[in-house]
């Protein structure tokens, strides 16, 4: 059965009952997460990269899968972190974009719910 639409807690529901395309799909995202993350390794280098996903908060073992499918010697560098901000980032990229373009405030620091601050 195929399904034109579906919502996360249907496809949690489905993965947990090892629905083969339930779990395509999870493997799916796996690959082409993994394929976005080393053309960011090869490009910039960085030292951690931040995921902003459901996937990481409904599976955590998705970081560690995508951390064993990416192709880069730059690998064992770079940490993959999931955001503790999830739905929260989105407002507040948007909101510091808006502050910065039109206030003209270079460095904004605003507290988000884990104690950290700085956007």
């Amino acid at each position: 059965m195929k399904l034109e639409k579906t919502d996360i807690d249907a496809f949690v529901a489905a993965c947990s009952r090892q629905e083969p395309q339930a779990l395509a799909l999870l493997d799916e995202f796996v690959r082409y997460m993994a394929i976005g993350i080393n053309n960011l390794l090869n490009t910039f280098n960085p030292d951690i990269i931040v995921i902003n996903s459901s996937f990481t908060t409904y599976f955590p073992e998705v970081l560690e899968r995508i951390q064993e499918h990416l192709r880069n010697r730059m690998r064992p560098y770079c940490r993959l972190v999931p955001s503790g901000l999830q739905d929260t980032s989105i407002l507040l990229g948007a909101a510091c974009v808006c502050i910065r373009n039109f206030l003209g405030v270079s460095h904004l620091n605003l507290p988000v719910k884990s104690g950290e601050t700085g956007v």
